[in-house]
């Protein structure tokens, strides 16, 4: 978690569950406690609304990751990448879809050249 914090600048760590769930509150009559809303209803979406890091620095977690394995044992490589590269390609969609939807005009002109694209090849008669 350290190693999160120093590179990625967020806090990491265990949400305190009153934060989330809403904490028992005294109301002073000594019957059941009400409990509190919570402050913040959506801060679990705050991965959203903050810049996400860069894939390169995301790439450079997962080969030290991959190292970390082998030092391990040899036999942890093979589950590593096998969840660590669809995790990968999962996360680049993500931030392609995160990047389309802050700037719609470009997503609406990457999917315009894609449908005259596949327009094309139809009527080329290649599918």
């Amino acid at each position: 978690m350290e190693l999160a914090r120093q590179r990625w600048g967020t806090p990491v760590g265990p949400v305190p569950a009153g934060e989330l769930a809403g904490e028992p509150e005294d109301d002073g009559h000594g019957d059941q406690p009400r409990f509190r809303r919570p402050r913040a209803l959506l801060r679990c979406f705050r991965i959203w609304s903050e810049p996400g890091p860069a894939m390169a620095e995301v790439w450079a977690d997962l080969l030290d990751g991959s190292h970390r394995a082998a030092d391990v044992g040899w036999g942890w490589l093979v589950p590593y990448w096998l969840f660590g590269l669809p995790g990968f390609a999962v996360s680049c969609a993500a931030r392609f879809v995160q990047d389309a939807a802050a700037r719609p005009g470009r997503f609406v002109a990457l999917l315009l050249a894609v449908v005259l694209f596949l327009a094309g090849l139809l009527m080329a008669g290649t599918i």
